[in-house]
């Protein structure tokens, strides 16, 4: 097994098809979210990290709401007595 770290362009390539990223040849994922032990061909082992998900939890819990807010605002306004 070699220590060098690849460069960032070849990891997210391998990441992009959800490639090992040490050899770039094995499954990262057995389906879609269930990740892996370790690498079927170099025996990496994968490392699943609880805090990747803040990520997604922001966006579902505040983007969908600030995203909504300017539509709803120019109907407030409308609405207002003059």
């Amino acid at each position: 097994m070699s220590d060098s770290i690849p460069k960032l362009s070849t990891l997210l390539w391998r990441g992009w098809r959800r490639k090992c990223p040490q050899c770039g040849q094995g499954a990262l994922f057995r389906r879609w979210i269930t990740l892996h032990d370790h690498c079927p061909v170099c025996g990496l082992k994968y490392l699943e990290n609880q805090g990747d998900l803040w990520g997604y939890l922001l966006l579902v819990d505040r983007g969908l709401f600030i995203w909504a807010r300017p539509r709803t605002a120019p109907g407030h306004l409308l609405t207002q007595p003059a």
